[in-house]
């Protein structure tokens, strides 16, 4: 981990740990089961062995804690920890870090061609539902980001609402196309 750049999922748990103040890995989890996007894996397997990763590189630090009867251990970002966290977080970007989002919809419509026109419409209805039901809680999650006077997080949720926004748009431009394309369409 020392000298090379930090992965996605690397920042973000930097982050989360920086943000929010010593914390344990499962409280690390809890935020991402807690996160509109899902993008990353809050898994016990993926988060534990990284937070133990981050901190054998001093990037991370950790102390025993007792809640209740129950002892645990808690982490809190290293000063080479926020360093690292500001070189991720700072500019110049790489070509995948501002290319094409990760979107599991657009890639299955990659493979859309795959299910006859009835299954293809009820694929776009469902789609399109669940970003609606995502976008109310966005919303939702936006107001509560203003009532905490957190206006960085506001910002970054409009950001996502407004992607949100642009996928329903593309739902319903490519309906009918979708549609139509029926089983001669090999992608």
């Amino acid at each position: 981990m020392d000298g090379h750049a930090l992965s996605e999922l690397e920042g973000v748990v930097l982050g989360v740990v920086w943000k929010f103040g010593p914390c344990t890995p499962h409280a690390i989890r809890s935020h991402f089961f807690a996160s509109r996007s899902a993008r990353f894996s809050g898994s016990a397997g993926a988060i534990y062995p990284l937070v133990a990763r981050l901190e054998r590189a001093a990037l991370l630090r950790s102390r025993s804690d007792r809640l209740r009867r129950q002892r645990r251990r808690l982490y809190e970002i290293t000063p080479a920890g926020r360093r690292r966290l500001v070189t991720w977080i700072s500019p110049p970007f790489r070509d995948q870090d501002v290319g094409a989002l990760h979107d599991p919809i657009r890639t299955r419509v990659y493979f859309l061609a795959a299910l006859p026109a009835p299954e293809r419409r009820r694929f776009l209805g469902d789609a399109e539902a669940g970003l609606r039901r995502t976008l109310d809680l966005m919303k939702q999650d936006l107001a509560g980001y203003r009532h905490a006077g957190s206006h960085l997080s506001v910002l970054a949720m409009r950001g996502a609402i407004g992607l949100a926004r642009a996928q329903l748009r593309w739902l319903a431009a490519i309906h009918d196309d979708v549609v139509r394309a029926g089983a001669r369409d090999r992608g």
